[in-house]
């Protein structure tokens, strides 16, 4: 049996929303929809005013309007999404019927499932609860459901602690279950 203590912070909670509703490979379509529709405001916004100020086009002006279309999408994007998802975060947590989330939790790890305690609750969830598991940066994401999961910061694990939270992990946890990886170094 494995005993962690662990208590999120408030970059934690925005790490698992922020992958969870933007990053993950579910939202993809999402993610493309987003880059696109800015990429075509930018480009129509610029074909607008090039053609009111000129009255018609050369291929230099084609040429701005798809790289500007480009720069835009790529540029504004990430910081706005993030921007966004903090705020969603901040809300979150400033509601007085969600101090759980930051609560230091207890988890016993073993061959039967993950225990969980807090001053407020205890949960068991037994290993053929979870329907997935995701490694992304210094987390551990255990999902339950669509949109809820077991957070688990890799700073939390001590000495030999990782190695039997990966062995458990990889012997337990349900074939039937998506093994997701997404280990970013970019800047998001």
């Amino acid at each position: 049996m494995l005993q962690l203590e662990n208590t999120l912070d408030s970059n934690d909670y925005f790490n698992f929303n922020y992958y969870t509703c933007w990053l993950s490979n579910d939202k993809r379509k999402n993610r493309i929809k987003s880059y696109l529709q800015v990429f075509f405001g930018t480009a129509l916004s610029l074909f607008f005013l090039i053609h009111l100020d000129k009255g018609s086009f050369t291929h230099e002006d084609l040429g701005l309007i798809f790289f500007s279309g480009l720069v835009s999408s790529f540029l504004f994007i990430p910081p706005i999404i993030r921007w966004h998802y903090r705020g969603i975060v901040e809300k979150q947590l400033t509601n007085p019927m969600n101090t759980e989330f930051l609560q230091k939790n207890v988890l016993l790890i073993d061959e039967k499932g993950i225990y969980s305690k807090n001053s407020n609750s205890e949960t068991k969830h037994y290993w053929d609860s979870f329907v997935k598991k995701v490694e992304y940066k210094d987390y551990y994401f255990l999902y339950i459901n669509t949109q809820s999961a077991i957070i688990i910061p890799k700073r939390i694990f001590k000495n030999e602690e990782h190695d039997q939270f990966t062995k458990l992990i990889s012997q337990h946890f349900p074939i039937s279950a998506e093994f997701a990886i997404q280990i970013s170094n970019r800047n998001e």
